[in-house]
C-alpha cells in the first residue's frame, strides 16, 4: 500500500489495515470533530482507467488530495494505492456532513480531475456518524455492480441479493452514488430532486410531481410501482410550502400511502429546489 503524498513512509499491505492507519494519523483532528453537529464519512475503492498512464494518474490524485484537505468542511481526505492490486487505490473521506462532501463534487479542483476520467469507482461505503458518536466503523463493500455475494454477518455467512443500479430515465448522479439499490425484495431509492428538469424553478407541487415520476420510473425497472411504496423522506427548506405539498401528496398516494419523515433543512444544493425525496418500496 503506497501513500500518494508522503511515498517514504511505509504503510501495511491490505486494504483494511491502511485504511485504519490512515485513520489513526488524523485521530487528532478526528477527535476535534466529535462533537460537531454531524459527520459523514465514506470509503471508496477506486480503479485505473483503461490506457491510463499510472505515473500521471498518481501525480493527479496527489494534487487532488492536497488541495481537498484545505476546503471547507474537510476532516480528512486520504488516497492509497492498493499495491497488492495493481491499479487500485483506496479513497477515505471525513466530512463535517454530508454537505462538505457534496460540496467537494462542485469544487474546480474536483471537476477538473474528473474531466480527466483516469479512474472509475468500483465499490463505495458511505457512513453517517451522529452527534457525539466515535469514528464510523469502516467496512467493505462488494465489488460494483453487485449481483450476488456472501456478507458475513454477527460471524455467520449467509447468501444475499444485492443490485445497484443507475435507470436511464433518471438524470446520472452527480456524486458517487446510485440511483437505487435493491436488497432482496427491498428498493432503497437515493435522493431525488427536479434538479435539471422543467420543474427545477416552479413551485414545490410541480417538483414533487416530477420527483415521484422518477421513483415510478424506477420501481417500473424493478416491476414495481407508486402502489409499493413503503417509506419516503422529504427533505424541504421552506415549511410554508407544505400545504401545497401535502395537497400534491393526496393525490400522488392516492389510497396507497406510505410511511413518511419529513426533515426541516438550511437548503438544497441549488437555490431553485423547494424539495428532496428518498425513498423505500417493497417489490412484489
Amino acid at each position: 500500500m503506497t501513500d500518494l503524498t508522503h511515498t517514504h513512509h511505509s504503510l501495511p499491505a491490505s486494504v483494511e489495515s491502511a485504511v485504519e492507519s490512515a485513520a489513526q494519523s488524523e485521530q487528532q483532528t478526528l477527535a476535534s470533530a466529535a462533537s460537531h453537529p454531524a459527520r459523514f464519512d465514506m470509503t471508496a475503492r477506486i480503479r485505473l482507467t483503461e490506457g491510463t498512464d499510472a505515473t500521471q494518474a498518481r501525480t493527479a490524485m496527489a494534487e487532488l488530495e492536497r488541495a481537498t484537505q484545505y476546503e471547507p468542511g474537510c476532516i480528512m481526505f486520504r488516497i492509497l494505492e492498493d499495491t497488492s492490486a495493481p491499479g487500485d487505490f483506496i479513497l477515505w473521506e471525513s466530512w463535517h456532513g454530508r454537505e462538505g462532501l457534496e460540496a467537494h463534487f462542485k469544487a474546480e479542483h474536483t471537476l477538473d480531475y474528473l474531466a480527466r476520467n483516469m479512474t472509475e469507482v468500483v465499490s463505495i461505503t458511505e457512513l453517517q456518524a451522529l452527534p457525539g458518536e466515535q469514528s464510523a466503523p469502516v467496512i467493505t463493500t462488494m465489488d460494483y455492480p453487485v449481483s450476488a455475494g456472501n456478507i458475513s454477518v454477527g460471524g455467520a455467512e449467509k447468501t444475499t441479493q444485492v443490485a445497484r443500479h443507475n435507470y436511464p430515465e433518471l438524470p446520472a448522479p452527480a456524486g458517487p452514488y446510485v440511483h437505487g439499490v435493491r436488497h432482496g425484495n427491498t428498493l432503497y431509492l437515493s435522493g431525488l430532486t427536479a434538479f435539471a428538469t422543467p420543474a427545477q424553478t416552479l413551485n414545490i407541487a410541480e417538483q414533487a410531481r416530477v420527483i415521484f415520476k422518477q421513483i415510478e420510473q424506477a420501481a417500473q425497472q424493478e416491476g414495481a410501482s407508486l402502489q409499493h411504496l413503503i417509506k419516503v423522506t422529504l427533505f424541504v427548506p421552506d415549511l410554508s410550502d407544505i400545504a401545497l405539498l401535502r395537497a400534491e401528496l393526496e393525490t400522488i398516494y392516492g389510497h396507497h400511502k406510505p410511511a413518511s419523515s419529513l426533515v426541516e433543512i438550511s437548503a438544497l444544493f441549488s437555490p431553485d429546489l423547494k424539495l428532496e425525496v428518498e425513498a423505500i418500496l417493497a417489490l412484489p
